[in-house]
C-alpha cells in the first residue's frame, strides 16, 4: 500500500487524500468523480467545478488548492 498524505480542504474541510507521486505542480481540485473514484483534472476551470459541484457528479467542493512545502492544504485561485 503507497503512503499518502491526508489533508483538510481549506474550502469544506473535508478530507482529501493525496499521493507523493502527486505533487507534481502542487495545484489540485478538492474533488473526485463518483462515477470512477478518479480525482477531477487539476488545473480545470472554475465555470466546469461549478457545473460538477451542482450536478453531484462529484465528492468534493471542487475549489482550486494548493499544497505547500509543509504538506498542508491551502487555498489559491484557479490556475
Amino acid at each position: 500500500m503507497s503512503e499518502f498524505h491526508s489533508l483538510t480542504c481549506p474550502h469544506c474541510s473535508g478530507t482529501i487524500i493525496v499521493y507523493p507521486n502527486e505533487l507534481n505542480c502542487r495545484i489540485f481540485r478538492h474533488g473526485v468523480y463518483r462515477a470512477t473514484n478518479e480525482p477531477i483534472p487539476p488545473h480545470l476551470i472554475k465555470e466546469e467545478c461549478d457545473r460538477l459541484v451542482l450536478e453531484n457528479m462529484i465528492y468534493g467542493c471542487g475549489k482550486p488548492f494548493m499544497v505547500n512545502h509543509e504538506i498542508q492544504a491551502v487555498a489559491c485561485d484557479y490556475i
